[in-house]
């Protein structure tokens, strides 16, 4: 059984509803491959300031495939 991580360092986008409000507009792409993604509001974030995390340039690469 895999476990799950509660250290949202290691996951950033861990909340399914985190993962679904994403637009692309939320998405930066950065010259070094890396990308910064925009998470709008998430459940402890009562107020809505939102916050940027980065994305490794593997992962940026699948998201950029994806798209």
């Amino acid at each position: 059984m895999r476990e799950r991580s509660n250290d949202r360092r290691s996951a950033p986008l861990a909340r399914r509803s985190e993962l679904v409000a994403l637009t692309v507009d939320d998405i930066e792409f950065r010259a070094d491959g890396t990308q910064g993604v925009l998470i709008r509001r998430n459940k402890a974030d009562s107020a809505g300031f939102g916050r940027v995390v980065f994305i490794s340039q593997r992962a940026g690469g699948l998201v950029s495939d994806w798209l």
